[in-house]
């Protein structure tokens, strides 16, 4: 088997998305918000199972009133810059400091305590865990019943595992951070998967730009497909003309089930032995306009190396 990497092409959309695709955007929208809200019910779950522990619980008190001493000392050298050319005041910026220090230092207690009781609050933290996934696992009927589109689905739950790991990695670093709701602002990404099975070709672009051949033909059509040798001899009007291509995608589920189209600019060959593995549709909103770009994440053959002398 030849080695290969992942790559991601970018190209730029005329216009924006037919209203199909942005109600299929605000689906995704909403699953994202309601699996904030399972994170926050297990957060409080898990905060109340700790509580339990008169220590702990005293312990997360002091925690608490570290963060908010350090929450206001910053807000004060805030005001301090705005004022003072962009320094604190000495005393300001010491304060600070100080207070900082006792917050971790009530974190590494806070811990030391939890430690000494983690064995036996840990069934209890172990269901609570197990409800937390049986909560996301739920949402897959609700959103697919809803009128999600099962690929944007699975990658909106990978999105999320991203964010709680990163979360819970700044954490670490003794820095705050939460989960959040975020509101509705037309902004956001669709996908598309090319499920490929044992015996099917390659999905190549040339593939997936001939729906006649196509066995993803209704999941996402990407024309044109350009091949490397011409486009190299082509001038630049030349490729210009023969970059304005059409992307057609699959969004929804049941009555919401749809494939739309979307003028695309394929500004650049994709190395034609990629196999193309999956699609994202991303709407944005730049000054008064609103903005899409289609992502093509693709495998494709590692670059060889030119052997040394």
């Amino acid at each position: 088997m030849h080695d290969v990497t992942m790559m991601v092409y970018r190209f730029a959309a005329h216009g924006d998305l037919p209203a199909a695709a942005v109600d299929e955007l605000r689906r995704a929208h909403d699953l994202k918000n309601q699996l904030v809200e399972i994170e926050r019910r297990h957060a409080e779950r898990v905060a109340e199972i700790w509580s339990r522990w008169p220590e702990v619980a005293a312990a997360d008190e002091q925690v608490a009133a570290a963060e908010q001493r350090v929450a206001e000392l910053a807000a004060e050298a805030a005001e301090q810059r705005k004022s003072a050319r962009d320094r604190a005041t000495p005393l300001a910026a010491a304060q600070l400091r100080a207070a900082r220090a006792e917050l971790r230092a009530a974190k590494a207690r806070r811990r030391d305590i939890k430690s000494l009781v983690y064995a036996a609050a840990k069934p209890q933290l172990a269901e609570a865990r197990a409800k937390r996934r049986r909560e996301i696992k739920a949402t897959y009927r609700q959103a697919i019943d809803g009128g999600l589109y099962w690929a944007t689905y699975n990658d909106v739950v990978a999105g999320h595992d991203t964010a709680v790991r990163r979360v819970a990695e700044i954490r670490k670093q003794g820095r705050p951070a939460n989960m959040r709701f975020r509101r509705w602002t037309g902004e956001g990404t669709l996908t598309v998967q090319l499920q490929r099975q044992a015996g099917d070709p390659p999905r190549t672009p040339a593939t997936l730009a001939d729906p006649a051949v196509s066995r993803w033909r209704n999941v996402a059509v990407l024309t044109p497909s350009h091949d490397p040798a011409v486009w190299e001899t082509m001038t630049r009007g030349q490729r210009r003309r023969a970059a304005r291509g059409t992307l057609r995608f699959r969004i929804g589920s049941g009555a919401a089930k749809d494939v739309v189209s979307i003028p695309v600019i394929v500004h650049r060959p994709i190395h034609p032995d990629a196999d193309i593995t999956m699609i994202r549709i991303t709407r944005r909103r730049v000054g008064p306009k609103w903005r899409v770009w289609v992502s093509v994440v693709a495998r494709v053959p590692a670059p060889t190396s030119a052997a040394g002398p």
